[in-house]
């Protein structure tokens, strides 16, 4: 009997040296771990505001493109205006010109064949 208790003593001996090798082990474990963890978050941290400026300046790039776009799309919608009023000013002026011609005698709607110097000047 003496011989069983001798050997449990050992046995518990060794389960709490094992238990205590095992605590230390893990405390070392977690102080690496939070160490990687934190240099993973400098590093993480810097690169995080190094894309957020990235972002937000193609943000403002954008912003200035779709502003430009707008204005020419503004530009277009004008000139297209200003061609239509020309047009529609040029088919008022035709009229106006039909009206007068119809309104001149026949005999004197005759055109004079052009010379070589109206050639010139026109």
């Amino acid at each position: 009997m003496s011989l069983l208790i001798v050997i449990t003593a050992i046995a518990v001996f060794v389960s709490f040296g094992a238990l205590w090798m095992s605590s230390v082990a893990m405390k070392r474990a977690e102080s690496q771990i939070t160490e990687f963890v934190n240099v993973v978050r400098r590093d993480f941290g810097g690169l995080r505001s190094e894309v957020d400026g990235k972002i937000a300046a193609v943000e403002s790039k954008m912003a200035k493109l779709m502003q430009r776009v707008d204005q020419a799309k503004d530009a277009e919608a004008t000139t297209h205006q200003m061609i239509n009023d020309v047009n529609r000013d040029l088919a008022v002026l035709r009229g106006t010109v039909t009206d007068i011609e119809t309104s001149i005698p026949p005999q004197f709607r005759r055109r004079k064949p052009m010379t070589e110097q109206d050639r010139v000047q026109n």
